[in-house]
């Protein structure tokens, strides 16, 4: 099933084109932190893949970022719902409204049921999925299986080319809290 994504046309958008390519020294795996998020929470259909669907919009909405800023997007499956919409896409706070809702008329318009919620993204166990910032669109990839930082690779998610980085987890004060005062 094709889903049509409308592009905007403010500004020019950084887009990968070489399969591999130097990255400037200063390029390094994210450290994703603990955030709240705006919870997109359906029953997948299977009939289109959501993840490539957050690709294309964050790809089509990115001429209307603001310079500076940086989105993400997490996502689970298997999640526990009352609804029984078990898979999660998490959107962070620096998503504008505009992206969200255009999010979710993609999603029901592939047939699928969409409630929103909000939540805090490692908390609820949802893994860093995509990443648009100044450095472009980017596909986050676990540190240890990503690579060579020093390499920017272009992966192909439905058509949408993205740059995978490496991530890596920043640990949480309350964990971290926790430890200290229980001694583990």
């Amino acid at each position: 099933m094709a889903i049509k994504i409308p592009k905007q046309s403010a500004r020019p958008v950084k887009r990968a084109t070489a399969a591999s390519k130097p990255a400037p020294a200063s390029y390094a795996h994210v450290a994703i932190d603990d955030q709240d998020v705006v919870l997109l929470q359906l029953r997948d259909n299977g009939r289109v893949n959501i993840q490539d669907i957050a690709f294309a919009v964050f790809e089509a909405k990115a001429p209307g970022r603001r310079a500076g800023a940086t989105w993400f997007a997490f996502h689970a499956s298997g999640k526990p719902h009352h609804g029984g919409k078990s898979t999660w896409l998490g959107l962070s706070n620096s998503v504008p409204l505009e992206v969200l809702d255009m999010l979710q008329a993609v999603l029901q318009a592939a047939g699928m049921d969409v409630e929103r919620d909000t939540g805090r993204a490692l908390r609820l166990q949802l893994d860093p999925l995509a990443r648009l910032s100044d450095d472009g669109l980017e596909i986050l990839v676990p540190a240890a299986l990503v690579g060579e930082p020093g390499q920017r690779r272009v992966i192909d998610r439905g058509g949408t080319p993205a740059i995978a980085r490496g991530y890596t987890l920043a640990p949480s004060n309350a964990a971290a809290l926790q430890d200290l005062l229980l001694g583990r």
